[in-house]
């Protein structure tokens, strides 16, 4: 059955300012033409034919002229208005994103205006994401830039000594070797942390997507580690509730897994209990990492995610795992919609991962 398009409140006021504009022009013109009849027959007999032509020129004339000016009387707010709309969009050309548009009317054209309202504001949040991206790039690659410097010259002094013979034994010159091979690993590492964070900062990042249940995720991920906590002799529990499952890039999430998992064994203390727990939550699978933490600040990882860009490169260096290895956590997480954040006291830390889960299809 064929359906008809109901014409909207924009047509429908077009039309009657058409309407309007019409009978008034057709009034005008039986007005003008019942004169000029009443004329002639009044001036019946006399020459006259000059001035009959010239009246019925008016007569057509003049109803096209008052259907075109009432029309447009009918029509000017509406003209107005998009004139107004106009010269807002083009200050968008300017860079000038604080334009917002008044919405007058309840029609197509006030629709409209919401809708570029949207979009400016859609627009100015994607040039305030891309300018706050650029300057904490920009601060970040300043930072380790200027950071680097030391332990490339640390490098450089030991092959220094090494290439112009100065050490005094075999032993000490096997000992510059295995720092500056341990140091150059590191720094590599670390360069390799800071393209992959950089990457994943960007707004063009493309994740391969795939819908892994995260219990079973986490679970393959728990196996490579549970040697190293077994060796630390921790009391590993494991509580998943029901399945979780998320639609998630496995490999670039499974890595920031790891750099948690590596996170809490660098700071877990001996012969404690490490409790690993997976629910769901309003339509968002939440996982909690719990454990007795040695030495380590209330908020540690919390400070440690807001100052990333303020990464010391040396300190960084002296542990297996730097912290630059947490922001790209942090950001693997968010791209995922999910967020990453620690809570507890000076013993008891609790790390809280928060992904949005899919309703499995049947």
């Amino acid at each position: 059955m064929k359906r008809f398009a109901v014409p909207g409140k924009l047509s429908i006021q077009l039309i009657l300012a058409i309407i309007l504009s019409f009978f008034v022009s057709i009034g005008a013109f039986l007005g003008l033409l019942s004169i000029l009849g009443r004329y002639l027959i009044c001036n019946k007999g006399s020459n006259i034919c000059f001035l009959s032509y010239g009246a019925f020129f008016i007569v057509a004339i003049v109803p096209i002229g008052i259907f075109i000016i009432i029309f447009l009387i009918l029509v000017r707010k509406k003209v107005s208005y998009i004139k107004y709309i106009s010269e807002q969009v083009n200050k968008i050309t300017k860079d000038d994103f604080e334009i917002n548009i008044n919405v007058v009317g309840n029609d197509e054209i006030a629709e409209l205006c919401k809708n570029i309202n949207y979009m400016f504001m859609e627009i100015k949040e994607s040039f305030e994401h891309k300018i706050r991206t650029e300057n904490e790039q920009r601060k970040m690659i300043t930072s380790i830039s200027n950071d680097l410097r030391a332990p490339i010259a640390a490098i450089i002094e030991y092959l220094y000594i090494l290439k112009n013979k100065k050490c005094n034994s075999k032993e000490e010159e096997n000992e510059h070797i295995r720092v500056a091979y341990n140091m150059s690993i590191k720094l590599n590492k670390l360069i390799n942390e800071l393209f992959e964070y950089t990457k994943l900062s960007s707004e063009n990042i493309e994740l391969k997507l795939v819908e892994v249940d995260l219990g079973f995720m986490l679970i393959k991920i728990l196996e490579e580690y549970t040697p190293r906590f077994e060796e630390m002799e921790l009391q590993i529990r494991v509580d998943i509730n029901g399945e979780s499952l998320v639609k998630m890039d496995y490999k670039k999430l499974a890595e920031a897994f790891n750099n948690i998992f590596s996170y809490v064994e660098k700071y877990s203390d001996l012969f404690s209990a490490l409790i690993i727990k997976v629910e769901n939550k309003a339509d968002m699978a939440h996982i909690s990492i719990s454990n007795k933490s040695k030495n380590l600040a209330d908020n540690k990882l919390n400070s440690m995610l807001e100052n990333i860009n303020k990464i010391d490169i040396l300190k960084s260096m002296d542990f297996e795992e730097s912290e630059l290895s947490l922001g790209i956590s942090k950001k693997v997480i968010e791209l995922h919609h999910g967020q990453l954040w620690e809570e507890g006291n000076e013993n008891i830390k609790t790390i809280h991962i928060q992904i949005p889960t899919i309703h499995k299809k049947t």
